[in-house]
């Protein structure tokens, strides 16, 4: 990912072969102006994408973390 000079990294699945993971590195390069650079970049878009749902317990009690 990123550049020659300035090659950034991803963590792919160790479960891909060979063939997928070339697969998806040539994709992600092709088209990486495409993907958010960082998880700020986000922000304000996931909550227009989908709705979230935590179930919880009945009897659990919350904690702060």
């Amino acid at each position: 990912m990123g550049t020659k000079v300035e090659p950034k990294f991803a963590n792919i699945g160790h479960y891909w072969d060979d063939v997928i993971v070339d697969r998806v590195t040539q994709l992600l390069c092709k088209y990486q102006d495409l993907f958010p650079k960082n998880i700020s970049d986000l922000k304000g878009i996931i909550g227009h994408l989908c709705a979230m749902k935590i179930t919880l317990k009945q009897d659990a009690k919350p904690i702060k973390q």
